[in-house]
């Protein structure tokens, strides 16, 4: 496989991780291996209306394309209601203007397609196919505003808006994405992924994530997307899934969970991993709970809780990560988090790491929403290193006083949810960074302030941790 992100070492003072896209991986992108150029176009001859389901009449077109070398099938301007419409091989589905693909309300009209992890169905889906793309200015509305996925005391399945299982050279461009029951955009056990001003609402269900990540050789950029759940994450659910060589870069990226986030599912490996250019702020209130407003300082729903999140929790390994260029606005309410853990639940076989990071040039143009710090933490055996901050702008709300700043945390917590406050229900004895069980912590030209002049705790707190200040 062509590597398209070469980083540079990360293990001198003077170097950092420089990720860029080399003209090998340029050899094997979609559009240059020819992806799309279609033997046919059909426009679709299906009639709109929402009256009756017309999965049948869509997926025989896209069939009989796919059996005759591939091709284009054009969707009009029109209303039309699917439910696991299959795009196979060679096959572009181009929705044009004004064209509603909607997923049906009853749940029993979707195929379980996949049988692996909690997603299983999809209004738009694809799987073991080549050069597959859904391209055009139309939209793919899931409805799942219409399906209770949390009844009866239960998580029931939800379907997303678009999946790709095991494909090589997906290309998602210029679509509309909204309303699915789950996830919205899942990239799962792929190679080659081109998504490309996509534009994402999704806020039915306190599970509705913006894109998923599960595959490797992939570019994200242009893209808007405001999600209930986290908007933009990476996973690796399978001890033997490698997430590797993905760039996200100018993004415009709103949510009330986590904004950028690798992890939390971390049984396999993440490494070069380059995110730029992003735009993070919470601007949708959150519709399904209240929880939020139990973390300490936090007054108002419209509340995201981080803007940048990097889990290995499940047994994994992680390396070479950046992130640069994030301008952090209102709602946020810790605006970094890293935690190298262990849930006792779900653990790889092997030894794990957690190394590299670089997140620098980034500014809050906001306070942070809580009172609670930004953490660096571990385990006594699970210790995250090598970890730099340069050119980091923080404004933090504060609100500590003397006791927060006297409290000694004893306990690990190692099954926890990773967000700061979750883990150990605490504000840190810090304001700004709480230190725990990480080695070779690196502040270079880190600006942290706090608003709260009454603020009794100091900047940073180290507990069984190294770092460094650098001016």
């Amino acid at each position: 496989m062509d590597k398209w992100i070469a980083f540079a070492s990360f293990m001198t003072a003077a170097a950092s991780v420089c990720a860029e896209l080399s003209p090998e991986w340029q050899k094997t992108t979609p559009e240059a291996c020819g992806f799309s150029c279609s033997t046919r176009t059909v426009v679709s001859g299906v009639k709109d209306g929402l009256m009756a389901n017309q999965t049948a009449a869509f997926q025989k077109e896209i069939d009989d394309l796919s059996a005759s070398g591939g091709g284009t099938l054009r969707i009009p301007a029109g209303e039309y209601v699917v439910s696991s419409l299959r795009i196979r091989s060679g096959v572009t589905l181009q929705l044009d203007r004004n064209a509603y693909l909607y997923g049906t309300t009853n749940e029993c009209e979707y195929v379980r397609y996949v049988n692996k992890g909690d997603t299983a169905y999809s209004v738009v889906y694809a799987e073991g196919a080549t050069n597959v793309a859904v391209v055009g200015e139309g939209v793919i509305d899931g409805r799942g505003r219409f399906h209770n996925r949390h009844r009866d005391h239960k998580l029931y399945p939800g379907w997303d808006d678009l999946y790709f299982q095991d494909c090589k050279n997906v290309r998602v461009e210029n679509v509309t994405l909204r309303n699915a029951s789950s996830w919205c955009c899942f990239f799962r056990g792929c190679d080659g992924v081109v998504a490309r001003k996509v534009k994402i609402f999704n806020h039915c269900s306190w599970s509705n994530d913006g894109i998923d990540i599960e595959s490797s050789n992939v570019l994200v950029e242009d893209c808007d997307i405001d999600s209930e759940d986290d908007s933009l994450v990476m996973k690796a659910r399978e001890p033997w899934r490698v997430v590797e060589n993905v760039v996200v870069r100018n993004c415009r990226l709103s949510c009330n969970a986590e904004h950028i986030k690798i992890g939390t599912e971390s049984l396999g490996s993440f490494r070069n991993i380059l995110v730029e250019d992003c735009d993070v702020a919470c601007r949708t209130p959150k519709c399904a709970t209240g929880g939020y407003l139990r973390v300490p300082g936090v007054m108002s729903l419209q509340t995201a809780l981080s803007a940048i999140s990097v889990f290995v929790v499940d047994g994994g390994s992680l390396e070479d990560v950046t992130v640069r260029r994030i301008a952090v606005g209102e709602g946020i309410i810790t605006p970094i988090c890293i935690r190298y853990a262990a849930r006792k639940e779900r653990q790889s076989p092997g030894e794990g790491f957690f190394r590299n990071v670089l997140i620098e040039d980034v500014k809050m143009s906001a306070p942070s929403a809580s009172s609670v710090a930004c953490s660096i933490t571990g385990l006594p055996d699970k210790r995250p290193h090598d970890i730099t901050l340069r050119n980091v702008d923080l404004v933090f709300k504060g609100g500590g006083r003397a006791k927060d700043a006297a409290q000694k945390i004893t306990e690990e917590y190692p099954d926890r949810y990773p967000a700061p406050y979750y883990i150990f229900r605490s504000t840190f004895p810090a304001y700004a960074f709480y230190l725990r069980h990480a080695d070779n912590i690196r502040f270079e030209n880190v600006r942290l302030r706090v608003t709260d002049p009454d603020e009794a705790r100091p900047p940073v707190v180290a507990d069984d941790a190294t770092y460094e200040v650098v001016p």
